[in-house]
């Protein structure tokens, strides 16, 4: 299936010079939204996974479906100061400044292998961030699943190269 036809490319969006690659046509259309499940279903399904964890916020979007499909659990990983009780934290850079991920440490009580998931995957500071997080806590990550990938921004070199990476779409 050709997603990428679906996804509109807004120019100077959020700032001047960047193309905003805007999914949220392929989350409107029932049809669409399935088929992107279903796909990551089927990518998955030989893999034991305990959980779906995905990064605030557009991750939590199809990642909670996914997660749903599979019969797991499904882990929410924030930015700094939305979740109550003992966190795990971790700090990364962006591209001006630094920014927050944090996690519940009580999420790890039963979970072994999770999947991490997020709608794009760009220069990969996020993935990583989200990877340290995990490691935190002595969890197993299985995979990394991303709707979209913007290839030409190299975030998959980011991330742990012994990890397979799914992704539907590919920008170069």
């Amino acid at each position: 299936m050709n997603f990428k036809t679906h996804v509109n490319s807004i120019p100077n969006f959020p700032k001047l010079g960047i193309l905003y690659r805007d999914l949220n046509p392929l989350y409107k259309d029932p049809f669409l939204f399935k088929k992107i499940i279903d796909s990551f279903k089927t990518a998955l399904v030989d893999i034991k996974i305990d959980a779906i964890l995905a990064i605030e916020s557009r991750g939590f979007i199809a990642g909670s479906a996914l997660a749903y499909e599979l019969g797991v659990s499904f882990i929410p990983m924030r930015k700094a100061g939305k979740m109550p009780g003992e966190l795990y934290t971790v700090e990364y850079n962006l591209e001006y400044g630094t920014d927050r991920l944090e996690i519940q440490k009580e999420f790890s009580n039963g979970i072994r292998n999770v999947v991490i998931f997020d709608d794009i995957l760009a220069t990969g500071g996020t993935a990583q961030a989200a990877s340290k997080l995990v490691m935190k806590s002595n969890i197993n990550i299985l995979a990394y699943c991303f709707i979209a990938e913007l290839a030409n921004l190299d975030g998959r070199n980011n991330l742990p190269l012994n990890k397979p990476i799914y992704s539907l779409i590919y920008y170069d």
